[in-house]
């Protein structure tokens, strides 16, 4: 399987899930998309944005257990990008698609 995943224990700060080097499995993660599916295995809602951000407000909101399809748009036009910022607590996994 040659899935780009990163899942980490998120400590209530931003975090980047940066998809550039290596995994720690050694794997070579250097993935640019538009589409990110993110993964909320906490009990609490969490947010993401494709710029670090400090305002949940324009952010993408998940709630507990659950998971969403992220998409990075602006003015129509789909960016790719190779980071995507998540904030919250406890664990999250975000697979680039």
């Amino acid at each position: 399987m040659n899935a780009k995943v990163i899942r980490k224990e998120l400590d209530g700060t931003v975090e980047a899930f940066e998809f550039s080097g290596t995994s720690a499995g050694g794997k070579s993660l250097d993935t640019k998309s538009c589409r990110f599916l993110v993964k909320n295995f906490t009990e609490n809602a969490i947010y993401v944005d494709f710029e670090e951000f400090e305002d949940e407000d324009d952010a993408i909101k998940i709630p507990a257990n659950t998971a969403q399809v992220c998409l990075c748009q602006e003015r129509g036009v789909q960016e790719l990008t190779d980071t995507i910022y998540v904030l919250g607590t406890g664990e999250v996994e975000v697979q680039a698609l």
